[in-house]
């Protein structure tokens, strides 16, 4: 159970990450719902995990605790699958008021295992975020 629940926070997390990336800065190409979850997920990727959660929807108003319980779950869940090697974006759809998007992205793991998820992004005032 406790596995299961680790797996399903790191894929949670991992899809927080990827719409919180852009957050409003840089170029208007840089500011669309994958170019924010490719963000995200490179920091994933490298391990830099305070950087991630920093992408996530409300990262602004959580405190330093709130963050460092949601970095030590991204590291439990990295760790338990060797860490995201790659990821691949297979769709962006954007909803039709534009404040809401979806990324389906494969994920492979250092583990060798694949997973095919979709990840939510909203549009803040500062730009796309990761939704929890």
């Amino acid at each position: 159970m406790k596995r299961t629940m680790t797996v399903v926070l790191a894929l949670m997390v991992a899809c927080t990450m990827a719409l919180v990336a852009c957050g409003g800065k840089g170029s208007a190409k840089a500011d669309t719902p994958t170019a924010t979850f490719e963000k995200y997920a490179d920091y994933i990727k490298k391990g830099d995990f305070a950087k991630a959660v920093d992408i996530l929807e409300g990262s602004n108003e959580a405190t330093k605790e709130q963050k460092e319980f949601i970095v030590a779950l991204m590291q439990e869940a990295s760790k338990e699958n060797g860490g995201v090697t790659s990821y691949e974006v297979l769709n962006e759809e954007i909803s039709e008021d534009g404040m809401t998007a979806k990324i389906k992205v494969k994920y492979t793991w250092g583990n060798g295992k694949t997973k095919e998820t979709t990840e939510k992004l909203v549009k803040t005032e500062n730009g796309w975020a990761c939704k929890l």
